[in-house]
């Protein structure tokens, strides 16, 4: 089965249902987020997600910032990145981010 088709048909069926929030994929390229994007509804908030499961990113790198900027950019309302943390240290970077 094609997963990615099938989250992105999902999410149309979110927008269409004129769902409260609405969580879209940041690992989705631009010209997809845009497209479902344009079918919100005023009522939608849209959360903008991306996760790092292996604790790679480093909070006050300028790979993370831009992961905010283009979620910003791209018109999510929140945007959420979850990395798991490896150190109590790494912690402490998410704050100061």
């Amino acid at each position: 089965p094609d997963l990615m088709a099938e989250y992105v048909a999902l999410v149309e069926l979110g927008f269409k249902l004129g769902a409260e929030y609405v969580d879209v994929e940041l690992a989705l390229p631009d010209n997809v987020i845009e497209r479902l994007l344009a079918l919100r509804g005023a009522a939608t908030q849209v959360l903008g997600a991306d996760h790092d499961r292996r604790g790679e990113w480093q909070w006050m790198s300028d790979a993370v910032l831009a992961k905010y900027k283009r979620a910003a950019r791209l018109g999510c309302d929140v945007i959420k990145l979850v990395s798991t943390p490896t150190s109590f240290e790494s912690n402490l970077e998410l704050l100061k981010f």
